[in-house]
């Protein structure tokens, strides 16, 4: 019902395809995570983590959580996407003194707001 979101959707019908096949099976595909690279994270103000984000149609959002070895949320943050369009960078805000045990949680978010979760432990 919305044109705008409708053109987004045509713009991607490929033969025999409708906008509506297209938002249809956006809606059942969540986004794909992988690629975390954490070895430039050293817990300093200004360190950049990146996480390659894909999907079917678009992703809305990347998120970063940074969880301290004792379970208290040091920071979160949206990513920016990178110039590629598939990589998303977060660039780190808060130190963190005690890197072993943290939790890097990353949550992706397509249009329909599927949403998937990478964690990785340092």
């Amino acid at each position: 019902n919305d044109p705008l979101l409708r053109l987004d959707y045509e713009a991607k019908v490929l033969p025999g395809q409708t906008a509506y096949n297209v938002a249809f099976a956006d809606a059942f595909m969540p986004p794909e995570l992988s690629a975390l690279k954490t070895s430039g994270y050293k817990g300093m103000p200004g360190n950049i983590l990146t996480v390659r984000a894909l999907d079917n149609f678009k992703v809305e959002s990347v998120s970063f959580e940074i969880i301290g070895a004792d379970d208290t949320e040091i920071e979160t943050g949206l990513a920016t996407p990178d110039e590629n369009s598939l990589d998303w960078n977060y660039t780190i805000k808060t130190q963190n003194d005690s890197l072993p045990g943290t939790l890097i949680r990353v949550t992706a978010t397509d249009r329909p707001k599927n949403q998937t979760i990478l964690e990785q432990t340092l």
